[in-house]
């Protein structure tokens, strides 16, 4: 049996049909694997830089924390030693405090005296003078306590008499003079000398 070979004729529906099935080719190859091979390839590097980022917001975070802890001790320690210098209108409640204080220890205050505050570049200092009576014990127990429960002040200087015979000489004769440190009220003018301390 012969079997005759027949030449094969390619026609235009046939040409139209391979140029389609090629470019349904070319389409699903653009769409279906090169879009998501080069988006596999991005993948790494953009998995790279999200671990990055993670490691640093958790230093961010943990430096946040740090810092955190760092100003909350920052306040308690202000708040142990009274809060920061007090302002200079808390100058009057010192005094208050003095004479509380005084009066609690024995001491009678016959007066004070504020001198006029002298300025420094970072604070104020404010003297007053104390004068009164009481017992020797009295006067230490008072200095014991301004030591203690004043923060920011100080007795710079103390004299003591002896008091009358009359009275048994229990009662001294007392002064002494307190220094307070407060905020500065004013700017410094640099060109303004101002009072040393007494």
């Amino acid at each position: 049996m012969n079997a005759r070979i027949r030449s094969i004729s390619f026609g235009l529906v046939d040409v139209v049909g391979a140029a389609c099935a090629l470019g349904v080719a070319v389409l699903v190859w653009l769409l279906l694997i090169r879009g998501p091979v080069r988006q596999g390839a991005g993948l790494e590097s953009a998995l790279a830089r999200s671990r990055r980022l993670g490691q640093s917001l958790a230093a961010a975070q943990t430096e946040r924390q740090r810092l955190a802890a760092e100003l909350e001790q920052s306040r308690r320690r202000l708040t142990e030693v009274g809060g920061g210098l007090p302002r200079a209108r808390q100058v009057d409640q010192y005094l208050g405090k003095v004479t509380a204080i005084a009066a609690a220890s024995g001491v009678i205050v016959d007066s004070l005296v504020p001198l006029p505050p002298a300025e420094f570049p970072d604070h104020t200092e404010t003297y007053v003078h104390f004068a009164g009576r009481g017992s020797f014990v009295g006067l230490h127990q008072m200095l014991r306590a301004i030591e203690q429960e004043l923060d920011y002040a100080d007795v710079t200087h103390f004299a003591i008499t002896s008091g009358d015979r009359d009275t048994g000489g229990d009662v001294c004769q007392i002064g002494w003079s307190l220094r307070i440190h407060s905020t500065r009220t004013t700017p410094l003018d640099q060109g303004v000398a101002h009072a040393g301390t007494p």
